[in-house]
């Protein structure tokens, strides 16, 4: 089988629900990323575009951006929606191309800005209308009651977690980004699209456990002090197979294993831990070799969880923090991710780290990377 190979990343901080990025839409930060990348990438190739969003304008958004960037009239750009695993499945969909279709490299990823997400309206036919000017994201189980926030908590519930932790996790992924964000590494993959706004604007940087001990808000598991809040932002990866490395270009990491799995929607969470179990089952030789552990913190709950179901230690679990402190940005949260991931294999001088997610409508959404710097 073909090998499938990350060239380069990019990312912009991530920002706030009507913070950085409160009037740019996220067309333009991808194409600025794109615009980047290219920059550094010196040779002439041949580019496929895929790129996810969730909430945004719809359309084919990845059309608009490659337009914009430059990139030649006739570059393939697709946009797809299978909401935060959105990057994951760009990431899945050119690996298979690169395998068979011979178009030496693809530019994948995601944009999202929930600062600029526009109103949808069902039609007044439609069995769903309320009259008023609201349409509810196709992301949960169909005749369902449960919130996603529900399922969360059922599986903290499940796990016996309990918020003393949930909230001192919280704080750890913010320490964790602290001692990372501005360093060499973090302004090589993560520039700025606005100068003065170079880190990622959810980072607290002087949280602790006795502040978020306060707020308790909800007096569950799952509350604002233990999940992802809302944010905008971009990233994309340079994919390629031995062509590209025949052509000059130098790999950074290998996509050695990707794969999404459909699971109870009304349990979406916890597919983070349950797209590791396929890895585990299936492909038992490569989760053997994984040094270094990256699942997705739109709730806490959900690398705890995974922590006890695989008696993971906590130091090999997102070691340069995770989206409760860089943020959630729902198409490009993958992307994000895979990047802190890559990341953190370079600095602790590991081979093999597995990313998972548990993706909105009842998908668990994994990738395993081998280091190669």
């Amino acid at each position: 089988m073909a090998n499938v190979y990350i060239f380069d990343m990019l990312r912009v901080p991530t920002g706030k629900l009507g913070g950085y990025y409160k009037n740019d839409i996220p067309e333009n930060l991808m194409a600025f990323l794109i615009e980047e990348l290219l920059k550094r990438t010196t040779t002439d190739i041949e580019l496929e575009v895929l790129l996810a969003n969730a909430i945004g304008t719809q359309g084919n958004m990845a059309r608009y951006i490659t337009l914009k960037s430059g990139l030649p009239e006739g570059t393939k750009a697709s946009t797809v929606d299978v909401q935060c695993g959105g990057s994951y499945q760009t990431i899945r969909l050119a690996s298979a191309l690169i395998r068979t279709s011979g178009l030496p490299g693809f530019l994948v990823g995601g944009m999202e800005s929930n600062s600029l997400k526009p109103t949808r309206i069902y039609h007044k036919n439609d069995e769903r209308y309320q009259g008023e000017e609201h349409m509810a994201y196709a992301t949960f189980a169909p005749n369902s009651e449960l919130t996603l926030q529900d399922s969360a908590e059922l599986l903290g519930q499940k796990y016996q977690l309990n918020k003393s932790e949930l909230q001192a996790w919280t704080v750890e992924s913010h320490q964790r980004l602290a001692s990372f964000a501005g360093t060499d590494l973090y302004q090589k993959y993560i520039i700025p699209y606005h100068k003065n706004k170079t880190l990622d604007q959810p980072l607290k940087s002087d949280i602790s456990l006795k502040r978020l001990q306060m707020v308790n808000d909800k007096g569950t598991l799952v509350d604002s002090t233990t999940s992802a809040h809302y944010h905008d932002g971009a990233a994309v990866l340079l994919l390629g197979g031995d062509d590209l490395i025949k052509k000059g270009l130098t790999p950074i990491a290998k996509i050695a294993w990707i794969e999404l799995k459909g699971v109870n929607a009304e349990k979406a969470p916890e597919g983070a831990v349950n797209i590791a179990e396929v890895l585990k089952e299936n492909n038992p030789g490569l989760w053997n070799k994984i040094n270094l552990f990256q699942v997705n913190e739109s709730f806490g709950v959900k690398p705890l969880s995974f922590m006890k179901h695989f008696h993971v230690d906590s130091s090999l679990m997102n070691v340069l923090g995770g989206n409760l402190a860089y943020g959630h940005p729902y198409g490009a949260s993958g992307a994000i991710d895979l990047m802190q991931l890559v990341m953190a294999l370079q600095i602790k001088k590991q081979k093999f780290g597995l990313l998972t997610a548990g993706v909105a409508g009842g998908f668990g959404a994994g990738v395993v990377v081998e280091n190669l710097v």
